[in-house]
C-alpha cells in the first residue's frame, strides 16, 4: 500500500493500537535488531513463523498538495529531454536577486553532487529584475531543468507547492536560491533520509560565507520572545563551521526550509507547505506535521551548504515584521 502512495495512519492489534513508529519500537524492544535492515528481516521472520498478531490498519490515499490550479497564474518551460524519471527534484523558489540564482545553478551543475539523477525546478515568483532573461538562458545551457514563471508573487510556500506539483522525483529537496551547495551535499542528505525509516525530514548544515554557522537545526526555547512561551532559534548560531558541536548528526526539533529533504509521498501526505504563513514559519509547520505522522526531523552536518541568508529580502525591519506576523 505504501509503495502505491497510501499512508498507513494507525495499526490495530489485540494488545494495543500503534502508529508505525510505535510498532517498530515494540519490535526493537523485544528482538533488538542492530540495524534498520535487520529490523526488516526480523519482521519478515515473524511473519514467516506465524508469530505475529492479527492486525487491522487504517490507510488512506493522500490528498494532492493544495496549490493554485489556475494555470493562467503560472506557466512552465522545460529542458528535460528524457523520459527517465529523476531520483530527486531540487525545487528553488526565487524572487529577484538574479545574481544569486545564477551562482546557485552554476554550483549545482559544476560540483559533484553524489547523485546524478536529479532535476531542477526553478519557480520565478514574478521577479522584476533580469531573472526571467537568465532563466530563459538557463533552459538553453542546462539539462533537466524546469522553469515555472508566476504572474504574481505566491510567496515561499505557494512557489514550493507548485514546484512539488510539477516534480517527477521520489525525493524533494527545497533549496533557497541564495545558497551555494558543496560537494556531495545532495547524496549526504538523501542517504540519511532513505536509510532510516524513522526520519521524515533531513536538514543540512548551512554556513555563512565567513564559515560561521547559520543553521545547525532549530530548537524551541523559552524566554526568547515577550509574547510567546516558546520561540524557534537556530542552534549554534555564529559558531565556526568546524566546531565539534556543529558536526554531530542528530534528531532536532525542526530544520529550515532553506535546504530541506523530504520524500514526495510524505510531502503530499501532509498537504505540503501551509500557505497561510506567506513567509516564515512554514518550514517549522511542515516539520510539526511530519512529526504528527510519527516521523522525526534530522540534522545532517555532512550535507554542507553556504547560505547568503535573507538576500531576497534586504529590509531587516520588514523581515522581523513578517516573522512576527507569521507567528500569529
Amino acid at each position: 500500500l505504501e509503495k502505491s502512495g497510501f499512508v498507513v495512519e494507525k495499526i490495530y492489534t489485540a494488545s494495543g493500537d500503534y502508529n508505525r513508529q510505535q510498532l517498530n519500537e515494540v519490535i526493537k524492544k523485544f528482538y533488538r535488531p542492530q540495524s534498520e535492515n535487520l529490523l526488516v528481516e526480523v519482521i519478515q521472520k515473524i511473519e514467516q513463523d506465524g508469530l505475529g498478531e492479527e492486525i487491522r490498519f487504517l490507510a488512506r490515499k493522500p490528498k494532492s498538495v493544495p496549490v493554485v490550479e489556475n494555470k493562467s497564474i503560472w506557466n512552465i518551460k522545460s529542458s528535460v529531454k528524457t523520459n527517465k524519471k529523476p531520483v530527486v527534484s531540487i525545487i528553488i523558489p526565487v524572487f529577484n536577486k538574479v545574481e544569486y540564482t545564477q551562482q546557485c545553478l552554476e554550483a549545482l551543475y559544476s560540483i559533484e553532487n553524489g547523485i546524478n539523477e536529479f532535476e531542477i525546478i526553478v519557480i520565478d515568483n514574478a521577479s522584476t529584475d533580469e531573472t526571467n532573461n537568465f532563466l530563459n538562458f538557463a533552459l538553453k545551457v542546462y539539462d533537466n531543468i524546469k522553469v515555472i514563471t508566476c504572474s504574481k508573487n505566491l510567496k515561499f510556500a505557494g512557489a514550493c507547492n507548485i514546484g512539488a506539483k510539477n516534480a517527477d522525483g521520489k525525493i524533494l529537496v527545497f533549496l533557497n536560491n541564495d545558497t551555494i551547495p558543496t560537494a556531495n551535499w545532495l547524496s549526504a542528505g538523501i542517504n540519511k533520509l532513505i536509510t532510516n525509516q524513522e526520519i521524515g525530514i533531513v536538514g543540512s548544515k548551512l554556513v555563512y560565507p565567513d564559515d560561521t554557522i547559520q543553521h545547525a537545526g532549530i530548537e524551541f526555547v523559552s524566554n526568547m520572545h515577550p509574547d510567546y512561551d516558546l520561540w524557534p532559534v537556530h542552534r549554534y548560531l555564529n559558531l565556526s563551521k568546524d566546531d565539534p558541536l556543529t558536526n554531530k548528526a542528530e534528531f532536532v526539533d525542526a530544520v529550515t526550509g532553506a535546504c530541506l529533504f523530504i520524500s514526495t509521498i510524505l510531502f503530499n501526505a501532509v498537504n505540503g507547505f501551509s500557505e497561510e504563513y506567506e513567509m516564515y514559519f512554514e518550514d517549522s509547520d511542515l516539520c510539526f506535521k511530519v512529526k504528527s505522522y510519527g516521523k522525526k526531523i534530522f540534522y545532517e552536518p555532512s550535507s554542507l551548504v553556504y547560505h547568503y541568508e535573507g538576500k531576497s529580502n534586504t529590509d531587516e525591519p520588514q523581515r522581523h515584521k513578517q516573522n512576527y506576523k507569521a507567528s500569529k
